[in-house]
C-alpha cells in the first residue's frame, strides 16, 4: 500500500492507498512478535524520527528568520514562509499522537501550536512599545502569543499578503524571539523522546516489559488507538464544524497562510502513517499488520475509511476560510468521512485491541 505526500506550491495532495496490494511481512514474526515490532516501529521510526525532523525544521526556520531580520526583502520573507510551512507540515502529522507522551505531559503542544490566535491581541502586544519582547518575557505570556500561529501572523500578515517592507522593528524583534522559543520547545520535545532521563521511546517499546507507563502492550496500543480517535474528533469538531457553524473565517486553524486544509491533509497522513507503520521512506510493522492477521475485513474497513477521508480532503479547491462560504458541502462531506473513520477507530479498532492483545 503506497501513499505519497506531494508538496506543490503550498498545497498538499494525498494519494489514496490501495487495499488490494499487500505489503510483504516478515514470516518469522508471530502475532506477539508483531506487537513488539509495531511498538518499535512507532516509537523509533515514526514518533522519534518525526520529532527529530521537527527539531531540524525549527533550526532552519530560526536561521531564515535571522536572515530576514538582517535583510528585509521579499526573497528572505519567502524563504522564511517556506521554512514555516515545512515545520508546519511535519508538526501536523505528529498530531496523530500528540495526546500522549511528553508533548502533552510537558505542555509542548500548547507552547508550539495553540490556536486560534487573535490578530487584534497580537497587534495590541506590539503596540505596547515599552513591553520587552525578549525570549524570557515571551515565555511568560499565554501560549496564544507563542508558537507556530503567532509566527504565521508575522510572516504572512492578516490578509496573507505580507510584504517584507511592512515588517516593523517590533515585529522583527518579536519574530526573532518566537523563532528562538519555537526552537527551544521543538528541541526539548525531541530530546524527551530520544534521550535520558525521559527517553519516551523506550517507555513505549518496553510496554509489558518493565515500562512504568504501560504495564501491558495492550495499554500502549490502546493509547495509540485513542490518540487516532482523538485526532479525528479534533478535525471534525474543531477544525471543521466550529468554523462551519459560526461561518467565521477567523476560527479556522491556519488563516493567515491559507493552510487550514493542508493542516487537515497532514493530520490524515499522520494517522495513516501510524496505522500502516510508515514514515517518509521507512516502512515497518503497523497496526494494519496486527488487524489483518485476525480480521482482514476490519483492516479493509479502516483503510477504506482513511481513503474516504483523504478523498474528501482533496476535494477542496479553495482555502477553508473561503470554503465555509462557497464550498460548505465539501466541509460537510469531510466531516461525515472523518466521523465515520473516528467511529471505526474508537469502536471497532479499540475492541479489536481489547479482544486480541494483552
Amino acid at each position: 500500500m503506497k501513499g505519497t505526500l506531494l508538496l506543490l506550491a503550498g498545497a498538499t495532495i494525498l494519494t489514496v492507498s490501495s487495499c488490494k496490494k499487500e505489503r510483504k511481512e516478515d514470516p518469522v514474526l508471530d502475532f506477539n512478535g508483531k506487537q513488539s515490532a509495531m511498538l518499535t516501529t512507532f516509537a523509533d521510526n515514526i514518533a522519534t524520527q518525526s520529532y527529530n525532523d521537527i527539531n531540524n525544521a525549527a533550526t532552519d526556520l530560526q536561521a531564515s528568520i535571522e536572515a530576514l531580520y538582517s535583510v528585509r526583502d521579499n526573497n528572505s520573507l519567502t524563504e522564511a514562509q517556506i521554512r514555516w510551512k515545512t515545520l508546519r507540515d511535519i508538526w501536523e502529522q505528529t498530531e496523530a499522537y500528540y495526546t500522549f507522551g511528553p508533548g502533552k505531559d510537558s505542555r509542548y503542544n500548547d507552547q508550539i501550536d495553540t490556536w486560534p490566535t487573535s490578530a487584534y491581541s497580537l497587534d495590541s502586544l506590539l503596540e505596547k512599545t515599552g513591553y520587552d519582547l525578549s525570549v524570557s518575557e515571551l515565555q511568560k505570556l499565554p501560549s496564544s502569543f507563542r508558537g507556530l500561529h503567532a509566527m504565521e501572523w508575522v510572516l504572512f500578515g492578516k490578509d496573507g499578503m505580507k510584504n517584507a517592507s511592512n515588517i516593523t522593528g517590533r515585529q522583527g524583534d518579536y519574530m526573532r524571539s518566537l523563532a528562538a522559543d519555537l526552537k527551544s520547545n521543538c528541541q526539548a520535545l525531541y530530546f524527551a523522546w530520544s534521550t535520558a532521563p525521559t527517553n519516551y521511546a523506550i517507555t513505549v517499546k518496553n510496554a509489558g516489559n518493565g515500562s512504568e507507563a504501560y504495564k501491558t502492550k495492550q495499554a500502549a496500543i490502546l493509547t495509540m488507538v485513542d490518540a487516532l480517535s482523538s485526532l479525528c474528533g479534533n478535525i471534525s469538531d474543531y477544525k471543521l464544524e466550529l468554523p462551519f457553524i459560526l461561518a467565521d473565517s477567523n476560527s479556522v486553524e491556519s488563516p493567515y497562510a491559507d493552510y487550514s486544509v493542508t493542516d487537515i491533509k497532514n493530520n490524515l497522513l499522520g494517522l495513516r502513517n501510524v496505522y500502516q507503520g510508515k514514515y517518509r521512506a521507512y516502512t515497518g510493522v503497523g497496526l494494519t499488520d496486527l488487524v489483518k492477521e485476525k480480521n482482514q475485513s476490519l483492516d479493509n474497513k479502516i483503510l477504506q475509511r482513511i481513503d474516504s477521508s483523504i478523498i474528501a480532503a482533496n476535494a477542496f479547491t479553495v482555502s477553508l476560510d473561503k470554503s465555509i462560504f462557497v464550498q460548505r458541502s465539501n466541509i460537510g462531506a469531510l466531516m461525515v468521512a472523518v466521523d465515520s473513520l473516528q467511529s471505526t477507530v474508537k469502536n471497532d479498532l479499540r475492541n479489536f485491541v481489547l479482544d486480541n492483545i494483552k
